[in-house]
């Protein structure tokens, strides 16, 4: 959790710079990083030491969050072709 805290943090002062609000996904609802996002989606799973089961979980996590992105980009076809056009001009000048 310690190496994700800080990266976390910088994200959501990002993200609350820009009124966008923080999902995140953990096992544990009392950690600092779950006081600081605005959605916090618990999963119920006990700690898995398996590596076969700790690929299926992170499979699982990442299909949620694909669905979720893909839902706000069909609610919000407009904005989301302006955002991604705005990372275009972004990445551009970073590529520069």
């Amino acid at each position: 959790m310690a190496v994700s805290s800080p990266f976390f943090w910088l994200c959501s002062c990002f993200s609350r710079a820009i009124r966008a609000k923080s999902i995140l996904f953990t096992s544990y609802l009392n950690s600092p990083i779950a006081r600081q996002a605005d959605v916090v989606l618990i999963g119920v799973c006990p700690e898995i030491k398996n590596n076969t089961e700790a690929s299926f979980s992170r499979l699982i996590y990442m299909a949620i969050g694909d669905a979720l992105y893909t839902r706000l980009t069909l609610l919000r076809a407009e904005q989301y072709q302006r955002n991604l056009q705005d990372l275009r001009e972004a990445l551009a000048i970073l590529k520069s």
